[in-house]
């Protein structure tokens, strides 16, 4: 697994080679409920078994070989299946896919809502902040909406409700305030909600990657997922 593949381009997830990546496996797991219901309205209930049954394997082995007990949070392993123990947004992934018991849960939302980890000015970082990687490159530690909003679902799906409704008011409450400020919607934005998303690096670029005055770049401006995943969680604001 690479960064680029991933979609997570440069996540020190990626800064060593990994076999398996924990929100990749989530998010198949996830895939495999729904097909499991989809065959059970079609009336393919031998099919809907299988998926069952496909789901339960793959969460047996993301639960035995990605979770770490130690520390309470899921990483990727690598190829002589040791944990690469980054602490990223990916760890909450297997939250999202409903794959996790009670207490490993407990132990994801804490750090989640720790201020010295995840739950910065504006949650949820990408990085945890106590991880050197940390900062305000990309990956390294800015917000991505798509991940606060699988995150959002995932401590919905587990009855953290006043939790996913503060995390969904704050990055509505977010986006507003860069969009009044510059006109867009961003790619990513600051955890520490200081500055505009304009300054902040991406990639391996040693400055700003576009200029104040050019707030309609292709690179972070008018972002489609942003955008779309804004809506959503305005429109589903009264659910939360």
């Amino acid at each position: 697994n690479d960064g680029d593949s991933s979609g997570m381009d440069n996540s020190p997830r990626f800064d060593q080679t990994i076999k398996d990546a924990v929100d990749l496996n989530s998010f198949i797991a996830n895939d495999m409920y729904y097909l499991s219901k989809i065959a059970d309205v079609l009336g393919k209930h031998s099919e809907a078994e299988n998926w069952k049954d496909k789901r339960y394997m793959l969460a047996s082995l993301i639960n035995e070989n990605l979770w770490d007990e130690e520390t309470g949070f899921y990483y990727d392993n690598d190829h002589n299946g040791n944990l690469v123990k980054i602490k990223t947004e990916a760890g909450f992934a297997p939250m999202f896919a409903g794959i996790v018991s009670k207490d490993q849960v407990n132990r994801l939302v804490n750090h989640l809502l720790n201020p010295s980890e995840f739950w910065r000015a504006f949650p949820v970082s990408s990085v945890s902040a106590d991880e050197p990687t940390f900062s305000d490159n990309m990956w390294r530690g800015p917000v991505w909406i798509n991940y606060n909003y699988f995150i959002i679902s995932g401590l919905i799906r587990y009855g953290y409700d006043r939790i996913a409704d503060d995390l969904c008011q704050r990055t509505i409450t977010e986006i507003n305030c860069w969009y009044e400020e510059d006109g867009v919607i961003y790619e990513f934005y600051d955890s520490e909600s200081n500055i505009s998303p304009v300054y902040l690096h991406r990639k391996k670029q040693g400055g700003p990657n576009i200029s104040r005055l050019n707030t309609l770049g292709t690179t972070v401006c008018d972002y489609n997922w942003t955008a779309a995943l804004y809506i959503d969680l305005v429109l589903n604001k009264i659910v939360f």
